[in-house]
């Protein structure tokens, strides 16, 4: 058996090890690991089923929205956690004496997430005692701590060291040199996209290859860009003085309101406009303004500022 304490800290090492391959993990950890997500998994799902058998079979509904709501969580939720999964699974096969290489049993069309959990239910090996078991993420990259003193070439040397550290601190002064550095990038990409759809259509009567070239190019950007300026945030509101908790609670729900509005959307169009969604649009306009007003309030808190005396749910304690 297992406490509740024990399955609250196989979870958290579970997302804290999502680029810990080097350790190995105990097959209880693991088990109680995966407990966790079948948990969230079965509750999200279920939602979705209770809500579609609300909605309408002919004509998508509000209550479709919902349903299809809680299927993009569970999406998501399995997109973000497939790096740590394959952290503790990578970890969970060195602890049984396996090699590491097994992980690639995961891209086998059928049966290959079956047979990855099979190999690791084995028991652990005794050869593999001299391994550290994983505990907390040991970082061999750059954990950013910034004082406030950052010049602006050492924030952008910050922000893509720090591209997987989300765990540091970002000083005001730094995380808003970023933001226009963004500004400018994205300006003059856009300018530059702009100027060439104009210039093809001139010429060719409609978008042509550098267009297309073009926006596959700004794709590529905005996606590499994706992770460590979600880490930034994360080291940014660190430092203002949320906590773990708030910090995910931000990132949650920015991605609610993100599938949301375009849920409502989809839906919107394949019931043909019959469906009034107006007021439940305005209801996300409201969540948004105010969802971009408490970031932007975040975001420009200088060190420690919103840290109370002891720790809260939402925020840190001070130091």
């Amino acid at each position: 058996m297992f406490s509740f304490r024990e399955f609250k800290q196989s979870y958290q090492k579970f997302w804290l090890g999502y680029i810990s391959f080097k350790e190995r993990t105990n097959r209880k950890d693991y088990w109680l690991a995966m407990l966790g997500h079948g948990v969230l998994t079965l509750c999200l799902l279920v939602l979705a089923g209770l809500f579609n058998l609300l909605s309408n079979d002919v004509l998508p509904d509000i209550w479709s929205v919902f349903s299809y709501f809680f299927i993009g969580l569970w999406g998501l939720y399995s997109l973000v956690a497939t790096l740590p999964f394959c952290a503790i699974a990578v970890r969970r096969l060195r602890d049984a004496g396996l090699p590491w290489e097994l992980i690639f049993i995961l891209i086998a069309p059928f049966g290959g997430f079956l047979s990855m959990l099979i190999l690791n239910a084995l028991p652990s090996s005794k050869s593999q005692v001299g391994i550290p078991e994983f505990s907390q993420p040991v970082y061999r990259i750059h954990k950013i701590q910034e004082t406030g003193h950052e010049s602006f070439f050492q924030a952008i040397k910050n922000y893509f060291l720090g591209y997987v550290s989300f765990r540091g601190r970002s000083s005001r002064i730094s995380f808003w040199m970023i933001q226009l550095v963004f500004v400018a990038l994205f300006a003059v990409l856009g300018l530059l996209f702009v100027g060439t759809q104009l210039f093809e259509n001139i010429f060719f009567g409609h978008a042509f290859l550098a267009t297309w070239l073009l926006l596959f190019i700004n794709f590529l950007i905005a996606l590499g860009l994706f992770l460590p300026t979600l880490a930034l945030f994360a080291r940014r509101f660190r430092d203002a003085g949320l906590s773990n908790f708030g910090i995910v609670l931000f990132f949650f729900s920015a991605a609610s309101l993100f599938l949301l509005r375009n849920i409502i959307h989809t839906v919107d169009v394949a019931s043909f406009g019959i469906r009034d969604f107006s007021l439940l649009n305005y209801l996300l306009f409201l969540v948004n303004f105010v969802f971009v007003a408490c970031l932007i309030f975040v975001a420009v808190q200088d060190k420690d500022q919103l840290a109370q005396k002891e720790k809260t749910l939402l925020f840190r304690r001070k130091g």
